[in-house]
């Protein structure tokens, strides 16, 4: 039973690394037709949004500043109506 178990691992584990093989061949094979100009921006997209799922406090934090800042600079405009 042990060593049927252990082949079924061993079968289990080879296959695994097939498909992670591949995916990484279908992201290779993705990259090269993207061209360098949009595999620049995907790069630098999935490095953003890492980043920012890293670090989700800081990220709030900069949403709240800017949307307090835009309220401020909303509230300081003048309006060419009459009120």
């Amino acid at each position: 039973m042990k060593a049927k178990r252990r082949e079924d691992l061993k079968e289990n584990l080879d296959q695994r690394s097939d498909h992670e093989l591949l995916a990484d061949e279908r992201e290779e094979e993705e990259e090269a037709a993207q061209g360098l100009i949009l595999g620049a921006i995907v790069r630098r997209y999935d490095w953003v949004l890492g980043h920012a799922l890293d670090n989700r406090w800081a990220v709030l934090i900069v949403m709240a500043v800017v949307l307090a800042g835009s309220f401020l600079l909303y509230r300081s405009l003048g309006s060419e109506f009459p009120a």
